[in-house]
């Protein structure tokens, strides 16, 4: 209900088929199915996490396959070791076992890669026989550091039987690591060590629990949860009561720490799976709360997937308001649909919301929230629903193609941009590179993604209405951040736009000293360090329209998207036709203009040229001579030429 499909006779893509037979054989779990490849994407193929994520579509929640996914990435050195020193894992390339360092040894052509990736690994003792390296080492990650296996078939079962000799070799390849990588001079630095011990954040979604009453409740049955599995799953040596403390956090509302080992013990709660408790990083919290807004507010999320921000700003309009949220992948929008339904109460349409453009209603006064199906969104497709009082649209467009002189877009009063970056300050991102054996991001992808940013800032500022741009980024480099903010309002004309302070209460940390020069307003942005502030790294800069500048579409700021009409060259006439119409030369000099049928242009009627010009050509004057005594009433006829 509420479901819009374009106008064409374009059908939506199929979904892609089932995970593959031998798959299904092994009786694996298709998180472990969909996390391995993801795995050896990053690893064989080189591609980052959120390509490699999103490059097919999913059938499991792409938030655990991505946390299970880099966790892997993150350990896959002993992981592998573990593997090869029981016999699990053999390498029929080289035929021997790998170095376990989590790198190749050697470089593989592209043209062998694919070749490698199947050979790559096998089980022993059996027929059966694993053909990608990455699913294995995600179920030997769930087995010695995660949650414990799901599903069973010949591969698990392989991998419970050598579970103590995979456990000794695990901790003996990891203490390996740790030290060799206290003894790597520029490695294992403060950002690296802040990374690994970053507390889990959690935020209390006030959409579903309105009530302070209901928060603290919720607040004392997470505590008491962490602590039973504290004692059931943390080390005698451990102290269970403090990793299962929960603390709320000094500046965000609503947002509740958690213990950095608290992470896998959250995956099935109950208030996570139903949307009451959001997992959203204290970084992430900050672009909605930046934007300033109020109850009423027309807000544009540019670039919405996944859909914490989106969630977040449709929670702090109150009930009132309208958002439109724009992606432009339909596998991003499909999980963004997904996660807004979960965590925005988003409800069953009411009766007649089924209509072309409908918005669907709420449950009858504030029943519970139901879940509705994700639906598959596809190129162009818009859905339209209610969350908590306010008018959301899904959009799978892209959001340079947005018209800001048309409807509804001429009418947005708060941006938030988020485009994509190279997530330099994303732990996973880190994990991927160090698997895949990259440095970092190489100088000319952060070119390419630094003029993208460009472009999407720069189409955010030109929305006639717009009063607040938030743009932000998960990157620590300054050219996706303050390069970009600087590039756009250098441009000309330049727009009406000038940084504001985003946030007084947050204080950033000392710039980098290795940095290039920043602009003066560099100290209004806001940039997260994780080893300061304990969270991702994050870069944020608001935008605010100078007073006096909310002018008409064309005005400055607002580029010219008017496409001149092509008009029909006039015809010229020929020598002689006004002679011979009825009026002469006088008439067809006094006619007015006449316009021409529809499409053709302005009609213009050709006047006499003046002096002799005319007269060689044998058009008449417009200053005919007076009549010949005694002869004729019409003019003496020029003579021919």
């Amino acid at each position: 209900p509420g479901f819009d499909r374009p106008r064409t006779s374009a059908r939506p893509p199929r979904p892609a088929p089932a995970p593959a037979l031998w798959a299904w054989a092994l009786g694996m779990s298709t998180l472990y199915v969909e996390a391995g490849r993801v795995v050896d994407a990053v690893v064989h193929e080189k591609l980052g996490l959120k390509a490699a994520l999103y490059r097919a579509p999913l059938g499991s929640d792409p938030r655990v396959v991505c946390k299970l996914a880099a966790a892997t990435l993150g350990h896959r050195g002993a992981l592998r070791k573990a593997l090869v020193d029981c016999g699990l894992l053999v390498d029929r390339t080289s035929g021997a076992a790998s170095s376990g360092t989590g790198e190749d040894d050697e470089e593989v052509r592209p043209a062998k890669r694919q070749k490698q990736i199947e050979n790559v690994a096998s089980v022993s003792g059996g027929a059966k026989a694993v053909r990608e390296e990455g699913v294995a080492l995600v179920m030997a990650y769930d087995l010695l550091a995660g949650q414990g296996l799901r599903g069973g078939g010949h591969l698990s079962r392989e991998l419970k039987a050598h579970k103590a000799q995979l456990q000794v070799s695990y901790k003996e390849a990891e203490a390996n690591a740790a030290a060799e990588a206290s003894n790597r001079p520029g490695k294992g630095g403060t950002n690296a060590d802040a990374f690994e011990d970053l507390p889990r954040y959690v935020r209390v979604n006030r959409l579903l629990l309105p009530s302070d009453s209901e928060a603290a409740s919720l607040r004392n049955s997470l505590a008491k949860t962490l602590l039973k599995r504290a004692k059931d799953e943390a080390k005698e040596s451990d102290n269970a009561e403090e990793l299962s403390q929960v603390a709320a956090d000094k500046l965000v509302p609503d947002l509740l720490v958690l213990h950095p080992r608290s992470k896998p013990w959250l995956q099935g709660l109950e208030d996570v799976d139903a949307g009451r408790l959001v997992l959203q990083d204290r970084s992430s919290c900050l672009a909605a709360l930046a934007a300033g807004l109020t109850p009423g507010t027309f807000v544009l999320d540019a670039c919405s997937a996944p859909g914490s921000k989106t969630a977040h700003a449709i929670e702090l309009l109150l009930g009132r308001g309208r958002m439109i949220a724009c992606e432009k992948d339909p596998r991003r929008a499909t999980a963004l649909v997904g996660r807004l339904q979960l965590i925005s109460a988003m409800r069953p349409a009411g009766k007649g919301s089924a209509r072309r453009g409908g918005v669907g209603g709420e449950a009858a006064d504030g029943g519970a929230a139901t879940a509705l199906p994700a639906p598959a969104m596809w190129p162009g497709a818009r859905l339209r629903f209610r969350a908590g009082g306010v008018g959301v649209e899904v959009r799978v467009d892209d959001f340079l193609k947005c018209d800001p002189r048309k409807p509804p877009f001429c009418d947005v009063e708060v941006l938030l941009v988020d485009p994509s970056c190279s997530g330099s300050g994303l732990p996973e991102h880190r994990l991927a590179d160090a698997a895949a054996g990259r440095a970092g991001v190489g100088v000319q992808r952060l070119r390419r993604l630094a003029a993208f940013q460009r472009l999407v800032l720069a189409h955010a500022l030109r929305f006639p209405k717009a009063r607040t741009v938030v743009y932000s980024t998960c990157s620590t480099h300054q050219a996706e951040n303050e390069d970009v903010v600087s590039a756009v309002l250098a441009e000309n004309p330049r727009p009406p736009f000038d940084v504001a302070e985003a946030l007084p209460w947050w204080k950033n940390a000392a710039p980098d000293k290795a940095s290039r020069k920043l602009p003066a307003w560099a100290s209004m942005c806001i940039r997260c360090d994780p080893a300061e502030h304990r969270c991702r790294g994050f870069f944020m800069c608001r935008l605010d329209r100078r007073a006096g500048t909310f002018a008409p579409a064309g005005a400055e700021g607002v580029a010219p998207l008017r496409h001149k009409k092509r008009r029909r060259p006039a015809k010229r006439k020929l020598a002689g036709d006004d002679a011979a119409a009825p009026g002469g030369a006088a008439a067809s000099a006094q006619a007015p203009a006449k316009r021409g049928k529809k499409g053709g242009g302005l009609r213009i009627a050709l006047g006499p040229r003046p002096g002799g010009a005319s007269a060689a050509a044998g058009t008449p004057s417009a200053a005919a001579p007076a009549p010949v005594a005694g002869g004729s009433d019409t003019p003496k006829a020029a003579a021919p030429k």
